[in-house]
């Protein structure tokens, strides 16, 4: 093995005495430590790096759910596989069904680690996080494909496949799962019924090794939501609905942290054109001149009686029109909650037939907070 250049200058500059010494042991070194990380056979890799070097991982799972019924994944294919810990950076959601279009509100997840619970209830996949590509979700038509067809005899044809839209969710993590060997986050999904097909739904974990031996946090960090799932609202009637103390909660025994507050709405029914679906394409809910954005107002209280919204405000106004989101950075201690009352406005449906009949807001509140 040819000895590096930076390791010759570094030898050179030690007293003669001990030159050749130095030399001879950083070579025997580095023949260990690539005999450790390469196989003899290079077919198979069968050695594993000594040293952290934070590989990355991968885990997936998926699971078709049917209408209001719960379904899991196969819960083997997402433990940890390494002799050591890793920790989850970020876990993605896709959710499809043949032809026809689903929103993330149709299907939600629940997440626990052992005996920790990272959700209080089961939460819409479109409401972990708030939108990472708002093309996809608006309108996940847009990633159909349209192709050219060749043909010799009767000329040139144009298709576009679209056979199963789907589309897709990224919860960033305020902090990381830290997992153990062979342990496993379990997630459990449950189709909320709001359109009757069955939906074909996938969860991701994105993941780095850690080392073999990494001690167990004295204080660990972990994620935390609270999820307020409000009534199912029918489009452009006067009506209203309120959250509990025990949804937008902290259910643990430590101080949260919160990070951020997500709102989203879930649009279905029998659309205009007579097809069950379910969509968050906001711009498409009101009609070709109504207004769905601003349809739902909002105020919210805390478990102290605080104005956290005062006043009766769009939904829009609340959470970016863009992200969904509304980030803040408060303590919320042991058994505190908010409290949020959604009133729906009996607007005008516009000029043209609304698109969805139905509408179920959803907010969620998220943080981390420290666990021994």
């Amino acid at each position: 093995m040819k000895i590096p250049d930076r390791i010759l200058r570094r030898a050179r500059s030690l007293p003669a005495a001990i030159q050749a010494a130095h030399v001879k042991q950083v070579d025997q070194n580095a023949v260990a430590r690539a005999a450790t990380i390469i196989p003899s056979d290079a077919s198979v890799f069968t050695g594993r790096a000594p040293e952290y070097r934070g590989e990355p991982v991968l885990l997936y799972a998926d699971t078709t759910v049917q209408p209001n019924s719960n379904g899991a994944p196969n819960i083997d294919a997402l433990k940890n596989p390494n002799p050591g810990p890793m920790e989850i950076t970020q876990i993605k959601f896709r959710i499809s069904a043949n032809g026809e279009q689903l929103s993330g509100g149709v299907v939600s997840c629940k997440l626990t680690l052992g005996d920790f619970v990272i959700t209080n209830d089961f939460v819409p996949m479109f409401a972990f996080d708030g939108v990472d590509n708002a093309i996809n979700e608006e309108d996940p038509g847009q990633n159909a494909t349209t192709v050219t067809a060749i043909d010799t005899i009767v000329g040139t044809t144009q298709a576009t496949i679209q056979d199963n839209i789907a589309t897709e969710y990224c919860w960033h993590l305020p902090c990381p799962i830290w997992v153990p060997s062979g342990a496993v986050l379990v997630p459990q999904f449950f189709h909320r019924g709001t359109v009757t097909t069955p939906a074909d739904v996938s969860v991701s974990y994105i993941a780095r090794a850690l080392p073999v031996g990494t001690p167990v946090p004295t204080k660990m960090r972990l994620p935390y939501i609270g999820v307020y799932n409000a009534k199912t609202f029918t489009l452009f009637e006067t009506d209203s609905d309120q959250s509990t103390e025990k949804q937008l909660y902290n259910s643990t025994p430590e101080q949260l942290h919160l990070t951020k507050f997500v709102g989203r709405i879930n649009y279905f029914g029998t659309t205009s054109s007579g097809t069950n679906a379910s969509s968050e394409y906001e711009q498409q809910n009101a009609g070709s001149t109504g207004d769905a954005l601003v349809y739902f107002n909002l105020t919210m209280i805390d478990s102290r009686g605080f104005p956290v919204v005062k006043n009766n405000t769009p939904f829009r106004n609340v959470f970016d029109q863009l992200t969904r989101t509304w980030d803040v950075d408060v303590v919320l201690d042991p058994g505190g909650y908010y409290i949020a009352t959604i009133n729906a406005a009996a607007g005008a449906e516009g000029s043209g037939a609304p698109a969805f009949t139905n509408a179920q807001p959803t907010i969620t509140m998220q943080g981390w907070r420290k666990v021994q």
